[in-house]
């Protein structure tokens, strides 16, 4: 699940900030 939830980041080649702040509270989100 995650790594396509990352694959798909990566894919679409969106990785801007706000996405990287999005993608960087989800994780946050997850306790790691």
């Amino acid at each position: 699940m995650l790594l396509v939830v990352m694959e798909r980041y990566v894919i679409d080649g969106r990785l801007d900030e706000q996405r990287v702040m999005d993608f960087g509270l989800w994780w946050r989100s997850l306790g790691e």
